[in-house]
């Protein structure tokens, strides 16, 4: 890793958005991009270390499929090692970037679990006085998209694909946004200077 190169660290970095992120961070704005898998960044201390220092620490690690209780506890795990890790580092990430739901604002386990982290990282990162950017995404669709997880779009494309005929379960327009747009906004709203907290709802 090249000392005069600025240096992003992911979670999630092997789905839907963090793919999209590498390329763009690594090959649109020149960092050096560290991708840890969640076992490596989930030992003790260890995300501590990898973001000691980062010039951007994007946070794409969730669970958004499973049983309610699963949802809960697997989330609510990884926010709490992501927390300690800002709160322990020495140097803390100049900014902090959370890819956050439109579907916060539903009482829905998904959408309290989305809230649940939001605030958390908002309060880590005015104890550490860093940046945050927390990104309300709409439906987000792109390469690298895995079926029947994250996007409707991936899944009628697989579909498709296979000869089979899609079904619509719930009827209505939804808001679309492809990956490498919602990383170009994310990342430049990070990098750009402006107020500490930032709300993003990319269009």
């Amino acid at each position: 890793m090249r000392k005069d190169k600025k240096k992003a660290v992911l979670t999630g970095a092997h789905g839907l958005l963090g793919i999209h992120a590498s390329a763009y961070l690594k090959y649109i704005l020149d960092f050096d991009v560290v991708r840890p898998s969640r076992t490596e960044w989930t030992a003790r201390g260890a995300l501590a270390r990898q973001i000691d220092g980062a010039d951007l620490f994007l946070h794409f690690a969730a669970l958004n499929r499973g049983s309610d209780e699963e949802v809960d506890a697997v989330n609510d795990h990884l926010t709490a090692l992501v927390v300690a890790a800002i709160a322990e580092v020495e140097t803390p990430p100049s900014a902090i970037v959370y890819s956050n739901s439109i579907h916060f604002e539903r009482d829905t386990v998904y959408g309290r679990m989305k809230r649940r982290v939001a605030d958390a990282l908002t309060e880590a990162s005015i104890a550490r006085r860093v940046r945050f950017i927390d990104g309300v995404l709409p439906n987000v669709f792109g390469e690298g998209g895995q079926q029947f997880s994250n996007s409707v779009v991936s899944t009628f494309c697989y579909q498709l694909a296979r000869g089979e005929k899609p079904q619509v379960l719930n009827d209505g327009e939804i808001e679309l946004l492809h990956a490498g747009d919602a990383i170009a906004a994310l990342a430049g709203s990070a990098i750009e200077p402006g107020e500490r907290h930032v709300v993003l709802r990319p269009v």
